[in-house]
């Protein structure tokens, strides 16, 4: 049995497609969830409205934020326990446990590298027949730190490759650049692997 639009007898397979068509063509409050970014000529309701200015909106906020509350969400409204705190923060502390992180690891040649971008970068020295030597050589910088570059190549340049610096990481390559200053070293950052057509 096919559907009918009263307003313009368009023809449908069923009758949630003509209450779609209608809901879409039809009606003023227009919602359209995959209309691409397109302006439906309707504004919303809540269009520059905030819970500060609008009771509507701080009444929702504050029914949503008591749904998620209490649920194992990252984005939840409660606090984390200290436990989890401590949890969360050995787990982003440097490159310490670098061996461990089984989801982040990426191998070339057999080697076992930190990232994609540190394998981008032994494809290109090896593609441009730069020897190097990847995470073997390691400079003692006090009783318990020790600096292990990304790579050495032949003639002592230092690359350290480094999407994002964390706190710790750039804390010990500067104490290291000051224990060493006669190394050189280049650090391939974003801008360096862009302009090299790396990434």
């Amino acid at each position: 049995m096919t559907e009918i639009c009263e307003l313009c007898q368009k023809t449908f397979a069923t009758r949630q497609g003509k209450k779609y068509h209608i809901t879409v063509c039809h009606s003023k409050t227009r919602i359209i969830p995959w209309n691409k970014g397109k302006s439906t000529g309707y504004t919303p309701w809540n269009k520059g409205l905030t819970a500060v200015i609008d009771n509507r909106i701080k009444t929702a906020s504050i029914i949503t934020a008591n749904k998620i509350r209490g649920r194992k969400n990252p984005n939840c409204s409660h606090a984390q326990t200290e436990e989890t705190k401590t949890r969360i923060a050995k787990g982003m502390r440097g490159n310490k446990n670098a061996r461990n992180r089984g989801d982040r690891q990426y191998f070339y040649n057999g080697i076992r590298m930190d990232s994609t971008w540190e394998v981008k970068v032994a494809q290109y020295l090896e593609e441009n027949h730069i020897r190097y030597r990847y995470g073997n050589v390691t400079f003692p910088i006090d009783d318990k730190h020790s600096y292990t570059p990304d790579f050495v190549l032949d003639d002592g340049l230092i690359i350290e490759v480094k999407g994002f610096w964390r706190k710790e990481n750039l804390a010990k390559f500067n104490k290291w650049k000051s224990i060493y200053p006669n190394e050189k070293y280049e650090i391939w950052d974003k801008y360096m692997m862009t302009k090299l057509n790396l990434i």
